[in-house]
């Protein structure tokens, strides 16, 4: 595809004249006053633009200005075409932006040479430009897939992590059956008033990464910390039949996990935690929540409600599970039924669980 030469001066003969020179090895356009040189240039940008300096209305002069002002044609070259006295229209030629200079009457060779080499550095530029937004783009792509990562590396396990960070679907809002849990430590704001910030701060930090560690280690998703608390969910983005069964044998590796803690003093001192936490399955919307700048990857639903609920009624060291949950799992538990508890968005109460350990061999 040959090159573009817009050809502006104001006497056609001078025009057509330039036009013959080139016309063998280029595509040449015409423009016979500064205005019509501007338009056409907007409309369909050349690869080089030959500008009488003479014209009435609009100069040359204030047209390359006008051309080298604006970043959509700042590289076009511009070649000023004068008949006065070169050194006066060199100056204000340069002071105007021009790339390169001829003298009328203007000599073919000379003519072709100059184009020839002023179209060779533009395609050179064009070609580097085309580089750098290659180059721009990947390395916006890099960093977009960094902090997807870092955000994915919240709520999965690295590894799971690593592997959806192309996945397109993560995010989109959809319905699935998942076991959901939530996770609290029992009258934390009298530990608060206990502690020293520093402390506090300390201990929840020591806390939500053992916790969050656990979460990872059976394949859950962190949803969200809350406070003091943890909501969760098991079943996506990793696929797993058991998700219930992994949320249970969650749950009691975390209050073992605990009890170790607070043996050692590892992160609270003085202060021993005791955590409640409430389980329970069924059909819930997934998926990002939240503002563009600001989103959560979690679940919402009635049965979101219903595990918060089951985790605000265990007491300390205890593990509540729902009746959904229950018939998924109670051939692999020992459990006890308890109690059953109003619950608004169900029509009858519902039962309620504790947990005691996993059935050995299970």
């Amino acid at each position: 595809m040959s090159s573009k030469i817009l050809v502006v001066d104001d006497n056609k003969q001078n025009a057509e004249l330039l036009e013959f020179h080139l016309a063998d090895d280029y595509e040449v356009l015409k423009a016979y006053n500064g205005e019509e040189a501007l338009q056409k240039v907007k409309a369909d940008p050349p690869d080089l633009i030959l500008l009488d300096v003479m014209m009435p209305g609009l100069d040359g002069y204030e047209v390359c200005q006008r051309l080298k002002e604006k970043e959509e044609t700042k590289f076009i070259p511009v070649v000023m075409v004068t008949a006065l006295k070169e050194k006066e229209e060199r100056i204000k030629g340069l002071e105007a932006g021009a790339d390169d200079f001829l003298t009328k009457p203007v000599d073919s060779s000379e003519l072709l040479a100059r184009v020839k080499s002023l179209l060779r550095i533009k395609h050179l530029h064009d070609e580097l430009s085309e580089i750098n937004q290659s180059l721009e783009q990947k390395v916006k792509e890099q960093v977009e897939q960094i902090q997807n990562l870092s955000r994915l590396k919240q709520y999965f396990s690295p590894q799971l992590a690593e592997s959806l960070i192309h996945d397109e679907n993560i995010g989109k809002v959809r319905r699935k059956n998942l076991t959901i849990f939530f996770i609290d430590i029992r009258d934390f704001t009298s530990l608060s008033e206990k502690m020293e910030p520093e402390e506090l701060l300390n201990l929840l930090n020591g806390y939500f990464s053992e916790m969050t560690q656990i979460i990872f280690d059976h394949g859950g998703t962190v949803g969200k910390f809350m406070g003091d608390g943890i909501m969760g969910f098991f079943g996506d983005p990793e696929e797993c039949p058991d998700h219930s069964q992994r949320a249970i044998k969650m749950a009691l590796k975390m209050q073992e996990r605990v009890k170790e803690l607070n043996e050692k003093s590892f992160f609270w001192g003085d202060f021993p935690l005791s955590i409640g936490i409430g389980i329970n399955t069924g059909y819930v919307t997934v998926g990002d929540v939240g503002p563009e700048n600001h989103r959560d990857y979690t679940v919402i639903g009635r049965h979101v409600n219903l595990a918060a609920r089951l985790e605000s009624e265990a007491k300390p060291g205890q593990i509540l599970i729902s009746q959904r949950t229950y018939n998924l799992v109670k051939s692999t538990i020992e459990a006890e039924k308890m109690r059953e508890i109003a619950m608004k968005g169900f029509e009858s109460p519902v039962p309620v669980y504790k947990v005691y350990h996993v059935l050995t061999g299970v």
